[in-house]
């Protein structure tokens, strides 16, 4: 979805100066699905929430396509490899799997499951759990600058 983002909202549209999406699904309870998104000037929060809510509707009703699906995969199966690239994040992978109760072998097949997710599956369980019930919405604003507090000299 990282990359429909960048094409449509940052490129495309540029309603946003930068933008991205993760999943963490290996935790207690539901897996946590964030888009992230930083607005372009001039460009408000709600235009970049509904922006954001039209790519979640669009993952729900088009299909990602076969070069989307290997892009994603790739891009997924380069950072487990990462993450294992020293000792203490293979003992971070192993002790989360213990910890939640997992077997510490879905890591060994973790890109045979990987592989496994078709466009359908995608589709399906964004229409599942990328619903407005389940929706969260945070902004973090820049705290304006008092009257009491110095400004900051422009550099030249």
């Amino acid at each position: 979805m990282s990359a429909r983002i960048e094409t449509d909202l940052v490129r495309g549209e540029r309603l946003v100066a930068g933008a991205g999406a993760s999943y963490s699904g290996i935790q207690r309870g539901d897996g946590t699905f964030t888009l992230t998104a930083a607005p372009s000037p001039d460009v408000t929060l709600e235009q970049v929430e509904k922006g954001l809510l039209a790519q979640i509707e669009r993952l729900q009703t088009t299909l990602p396509t076969d070069a989307e699906m290997a892009r994603v995969r790739a891009g997924v199966l380069a950072g487990q490899v990462f993450e294992k690239d020293s000792v203490m994040g293979q003992a971070m992978e192993l002790g989360m799997l213990s910890t939640l109760g997992l077997d510490i072998d879905l890591s060994a097949r973790f890109a045979e499951n990987l592989e496994a997710v078709t466009a359908e599956d995608v589709q399906r369980v964004a229409q599942q759990w990328l619903v407005p019930e389940r929706l969260t919405v945070g902004t973090v604003k820049p705290k304006a600058p008092t009257s009491d507090q110095p400004q900051a000299e422009p550099q030249p």
